[in-house]
């Protein structure tokens, strides 16, 4: 079934179970997201998606909220890009790569889409203290990972890949509070861990805590080293 709903004052005909996220992307709307990945179910753990909806009191997440007819979104006013750049400030926390403002020391290949939005919305680093950064430590495997998890936000879109493609062992969060990370299962290597949906994970990361180097990329072995 065919709906309406508004976003920014733009009327956008759209199939009923969609979400406000699939909704805005099919009308060209931007909608930042860090922590989405189109072949998952939503996390809903980076919140940088935020949107207000007319009628509603709380800000609620485009990516796993379902359009409604009539619905009317409010996506770029400056209550929500407020709540989106204390959002961001608050991933900024956690993220080793950028101890100096905004000069991010994530490998240029990895495209960093953390930096990319904090730039946009204007975040700072230093608004918000959670804790001892994570270690900045960097393995690269012999299959061409490169881990380093002094650059993850645990946004959790590689922990629900592997769960979602039925990946043994696969990964998953370790830890409590600002202690927790991201960890693979008995010392297993993390490409290992990952297993075929090692590209997907790849991919889908919003910093450089994985990305690929082209030194290692033909390379199957199973070892690991420093």
């Amino acid at each position: 079934m065919i709906i309406e709903i508004t976003i920014d004052g733009k009327v956008i005909k759209v199939n009923d179970g969609v979400t406000v996220l699939d909704a805005a992307r099919q009308a060209g709307i931007d909608i930042p997201t860090l922590c989405y990945c189109e072949k998952i179910e939503p996390c809903v753990s980076c919140f940088v998606c935020v949107v207000k909806i007319k009628g509603q009191e709380k800000f609620i997440p485009a990516c796993a909220t379902k359009v409604q007819n009539g619905m009317i979104v409010i996506n770029n006013s400056e209550e929500v890009r407020d709540c989106r750049r204390k959002a961001l400030a608050l991933l900024l926390s956690e993220h080793v790569a950028l101890p100096n403002g905004l000069k991010c020391k994530c490998a240029s290949k990895t495209k960093c889409r953390l930096k990319a939005c904090a730039e946009e919305y204007g975040a700072d680093h230093t608004r918000y203290t959670i804790g001892q950064r994570r270690e900045e430590t960097r393995k690269i495997y012999d299959s061409g990972l490169v881990h380093e998890p002094g650059k993850c936000i645990t946004c959790g879109k590689c922990v629900t890949i592997t769960k979602e493609n039925g990946i043994k062992p696969g990964l998953s969060f370790k830890g409590r509070g600002s202690n927790v990370c991201i960890s693979a299962p008995f010392e297993i290597p993390f490409d290992k861990a990952m297993g075929e949906a090692l590209q997907l994970c790849v991919d889908s990361c919003p910093t450089g805590a994985l990305w690929i180097t082209p030194k290692y990329k033909n390379d199957k072995s199973e070892s690991a080293h420093e």
